[in-house]
C-alpha cells in the first residue's frame, strides 16, 4: 500500500525518463563543444540526422552544407547584371544554416537578401561605387559598419595625399 504523499509509480517512471534525456542532452552538448560545434549546430544536426549520431552528422556534413550556401548565394549575385551581393563568407553562410534549420536554399535566400540590405544602407550612406561597396562588404565578410569605415577611409585619402 501507499502513502498518500507518494506518487503513483508512472510520474517516477516519467520523471526518471526526462532527467536520463536531460543527461544525455548535456553530453551532446559537450561533445558538440569539444568538436568545436555550437549548440544552434546540434540544433540542425538534430533535425536532419535522424538515427545517426549528431556529432558524426556534424563532422560529415557541416562545413559542406556552409560551402553550398556560400556557393549558391555568391553565384546569384554573379548571375545578375548588377552584382550587389559580392562573396558571402562561411559566418554569413553558417549564420543563416542555423537560423533556417539546415535548410540550405532559405539559407541562400537569407544570404542574398541580408546582402542586398547591407548594400542599399552602404549606398544610402555616401556617394560610394556599386564596385566598391561590395569590394568593401566581401572584404569585411558582411560587416555594416567596417565596411563603411574603409569606404570613408578610400575616398578621404585624396584629400589627405595634398
Amino acid at each position: 500500500r501507499r502513502a498518500g504523499s507518494q506518487p503513483p509509480d508512472y510520474i517516477s517512471t516519467l520523471v526518471q525518463k526526462q532527467v536520463k534525456q536531460g543527461l544525455e542532452m548535456v553530453k551532446l552538448l559537450r561533445d558538440a563543444e569539444e568538436n568545436q560545434f555550437t549548440a544552434d549546430d546540434l540544433a540542425v544536426a538534430l533535425t536532419h540526422c535522424e538515427d545517426e549520431d549528431p556529432i558524426l552528422w556534424l563532422q560529415q556534413n557541416w562545413r559542406n552544407m556552409i560551402d553550398t550556401v556560400v556557393t549558391l548565394a555568391t553565384n546569384y549575385g554573379h548571375e545578375r547584371k548588377e552584382n550587389t551581393v559580392g562573396t558571402i563568407s562561411a559566418s554569413e553562410a553558417r549564420d543563416a544554416l542555423r537560423l533556417h534549420d539546415g535548410n540550405v536554399w532559405a539559407a541562400v535566400t537569407e544570404c542574398v537578401d541580408q546582402r542586398q540590405r547591407k548594400y542599399a544602407e552602404l549606398l544610402s550612406r555616401g556617394n560610394f561605387s556599386r564596385e566598391d561597396i561590395v569590394t568593401m562588404l566581401t572584404a569585411h565578410h558582411g560587416n555594416v559598419e567596417a565596411a563603411y569605415t574603409e569606404l570613408n577611409k578610400s575616398q578621404l585619402k585624396p584629400f589627405l595625399m595634398r
